[in-house]
């Protein structure tokens, strides 16, 4: 009853943490274990939230042991079905990793016909990258089937996490899932050398997982990626008849990850001059303060005209509503970003904390602000239940507000400098035509080879 009650806090928390939560292949995913759901790690707290609001069963987790430190925390954790995993990375010297009592839970676990969530990377961190899995998800799964003779219908599920910002609250997140793979197909290599069993399953969950993301090898691959994807995205997804959804922009970031990898590879004087001409393009844009889908090819002087002259109308219209608005959600806004800040220097965990500390700020200050209201204005109860349907109301319309008077002002801006510096505007339109000729040129090479 609790987990059901949690389940349904944290459904609404991602509901309203991000613009967009797309899960494909959710059908996929057993009604029931035995199994291992086998999870990419890029966000930290972030991933098994996400995984167990789109998962019908109760969920086992295996977690750092270092989260079990705090009595109190250990007690929570173990009502959550939380297992504890020892790292060698995490012990003191002269400490032995205790990873059998660990492996003994799980097996107590699955024999429930549970469902327990691994991450095979080992540890968390914010980057398009499928690090080296380790080989325990396959351990637990191969040495659970073979006490059973290979006849216990274990599956590994594997499930993909592809972030468009991790630590952005209003992004997008894009879950796939694969077929499961049954463990019982690694019968006869287990009965041969149970060590290579092990290593084959392991591969195998990590081909999986990487055909399910959008991977790059380093920061800088990933940097270009997603600057070509700004420049070029659109015009591919035309001359591909893509849909400009969750899935058709996964699907264009996975080819264009993949192909600037090829080419820092096979032809890096193409990749150096893509990567130089696409920052010297968003160098320009951020010093003058402009917005790329400004050069875009629907973004005319008629949508311009028509943007500017609607948020004419809707920015003094809106301006009492959201100085309210503003009042009203500040505090609980701003807070939760600082909360994490203080906690940690690390980004992986950031959206995670943040999230539970809106929960609570939010909770706290919205329950302080009907308070005040019933006091102080002695409301009926319809206008007491109208006032806390507004408050959550108005902190969207503040952000909606906010957005679009930043549209507007790089709008304005940017007709002003049309005006005083032609030349710039040229040459960022020269640039931008430049790079797209180039990245047709790359995508006819790349396709070709």
């Amino acid at each position: 009853m609790v987990y059901q009650i949690l389940k349904a806090i944290l459904r609404l928390c991602l509901w309203a943490f991000y613009k967009e939560l797309k899960v494909n292949g959710r059908e996929k995913i057993p009604a029931k274990g035995p199994m291992i759901l086998a999870v990419n790690h890029p966000n930290s707290f972030m991933d098994p939230l996400i995984v167990a609001r789109y998962t019908k069963q109760r969920v086992g987790f295996l977690a750092n042991s270092k989260i079990f430190k705090s009595p109190l925390a250990a007690k929570v954790f173990a009502y959550l079905h939380v297992i504890p995993i020892f790292r060698k990375q995490d012990l003191k010297p002269g400490e032995v990793a205790n990873n059998a009592s660990s492996f003994r839970k799980c097996f107590e676990y699955l024999d429930k016909s549970g469902t327990i969530m691994i991450f095979p990377e080992g540890n968390s961190f914010n980057e398009l990258k499928l690090r080296e899995l380790k080989t325990g998800t396959a351990r637990i799964a191969l040495e659970w089937e073979a006490q059973r003779d290979f006849t216990g219908g274990m599956k590994i599920a594997t499930i993909a996490l592809n972030y468009y910002d991790p630590i952005r609250f209003n992004s997008k997140v894009v879950v796939n899932i694969d077929e499961p793979i049954l463990v019982a197909d690694y019968k006869e290599l287990f009965a041969q050398d149970a060590f290579e069993a092990a290593r084959q399953l392991t591969d195998d969950i990590a081909i999986r997982l990487g055909r399910q993301m959008v991977l790059t090898e380093n920061q800088e691959q990933e940097a270009v990626m997603w600057r070509v994807k700004r420049i070029y995205g659109e015009h591919l997804m035309q001359q591909e008849g893509i849909a400009n959804t969750a899935e058709g922009n996964f699907f264009v970031l996975k080819e264009l990850g993949a192909a600037v990898k090829y080419f820092s590879e096979h032809d890096a004087n193409r990749y150096e001059l893509v990567k130089d001409l696409s920052n010297q393009y968003f160098e320009t844009i951020e010093q003058n303060k402009l917005r790329e889908g400004f050069f875009s090819n629907r973004f005319g002087a008629w949508n311009k005209f028509v943007l500017v002259l609607l948020n004419l109308i809707y920015i003094p219209l809106g301006l009492p509503v959201f100085l309210l608005g503003l009042i009203l959600n500040y505090i609980p806004y701003v807070l939760p970003e600082k909360i994490a800040a203080k906690v940690t220097d690390e980004i992986e965990y950031r959206a995670g904390i943040m999230m539970v500390a809106g929960l609570i700020t939010f909770g706290v200050f919205y329950t302080l602000e009907l308070l005040l209201f019933h006091f102080w204005a002695s409301p009926s109860s319809l206008q007491f239940i109208e006032f806390a349907l507004f408050l959550p109301f108005s902190g969207y319309l503040v952000l909606h507000y906010y957005t679009n008077l930043q549209r507007v002002v790089s709008v304005l801006r940017y007709l002003q400098l049309k005006r005083t510096n032609t030349s710039e505007i040229a040459m960022l339109k020269t640039l931008k035509t430049n790079i797209i000729d180039l990245c047709e040129e790359a995508r006819v090479v790349y396709y070709a080879k």
